[in-house]
């Protein structure tokens, strides 16, 4: 099965390029990247890659380094993805007043 490198999402055969990241699939999926930084905590689970994206630009234009993990699943047919932010532990209470004036 193709998969995304980006977002890791799984396609099924003769799929080419991401729905969602239009990056192109591939057959074998990259080992994950190290931890940002040592302490992760969870700051937001959200449920669907362009709000995970605006949440991380936004963070990311103050200075706040996030990681993410998507889980995907598949029921009838429709492929779901939830993606759970993280960012250090020493930023979470910014993080925390960045999105609630989002």
């Amino acid at each position: 099965m193709p998969w995304c490198p980006k977002c890791r999402a799984e396609y099924v055969e003769g799929v080419r390029t991401c729905s969602d990241c239009n990056y192109e699939l591939v057959d074998v999926l990259p080992p994950r990247l190290k931890p940002v930084y040592d302490d992760p905590v969870l700051l937001v689970t959200v449920y669907n890659r362009i709000e995970a994206d605006s949440i991380e630009s936004m963070l990311m234009a103050h200075g706040i380094k996030t990681q993410e993990r998507i889980s995907i699943s598949a029921i009838f047919g429709l492929v779901n993805s939830v993606v759970d932010i993280f960012v250090s532990s020493k930023n979470l209470a910014k993080a925390q007043q960045l999105l609630k004036t989002k």
